[in-house]
């Protein structure tokens, strides 16, 4: 999370720069065409249920993407992880007391005081929420991400450098994200304004 919020204030940095040239050259790329993914940990910030120093700077990036007609999507995957997610906070709850911060999204539920019924409401009506903030959902996988066949087997130890402690399923989830946006790029790009994928 400290990783995107860093890369995302240097996105805002070079988007939000005060040289007229700088900015101008930016706003003339045409990124209409360009499909930002969000991946689940950006949508709980960007859904405001982490804490406010994740959700401020993911909510500026939004408004920058949408400020350059990024097209925004979410994979129904996600949607299914951001569901996976929120449903064990009923099991997960106990473990965190509502006075004392945790970084992790169940104490913020829990000093949001959240309960298993409010976690259970909030998935019933995940898309609207989604389509409130004018995101797309990519219907790519028919069936329960646990199903998914990962097509290049060699990416799981890379993650998995990064990611050690990373369940299958969300490494799965990770994978298949990147798959995809491969196959929606069909190849690869150097420049930002052709990626098509993101």
């Amino acid at each position: 999370i400290l990783n995107n919020i860093v890369l995302g204030s240097i996105i805002s940095l070079i988007l939000y720069s005060t040289e007229p040239k700088e900015y101008s050259k930016l706003k003339d790329q045409n990124f209409k065409d360009c499909k930002i993914f969000l991946d689940t940990n950006y949508v709980f910030s960007l859904l405001e249920l982490h804490s406010p120093e994740y959700n401020k700077p993911a909510i500026e990036l939004f408004n920058i993407f949408k400020q350059f007609e990024f097209t925004i999507c979410i994979f129904n995957f996600t949607i299914d992880e951001i569901c996976r997610v929120l449903n064990r906070y009923g099991e997960e709850a106990h473990c965190y007391p509502s006075t004392l911060r945790v970084d992790t999204i169940y104490s913020s539920l829990k000093r949001k005081g959240w309960t298993k019924t409010t976690a259970r409401e909030f998935i019933s009506n995940i898309e609207e929420h989604l389509m409130k903030k004018s995101i797309k959902i990519e219907q790519v996988l028919n069936t329960d991400i646990s199903y998914y066949q990962i097509q290049n087997p060699s990416v799981i130890p890379i993650l998995m450098k990064y990611k050690s402690a990373q369940s299958l399923i969300a490494q799965k989830h990770d994978i298949a994200a990147i798959e995809f946006i491969q196959k929606i790029r069909g190849k690869d790009v150097r420049k930002l304004s052709s990626s098509i994928a993101i």
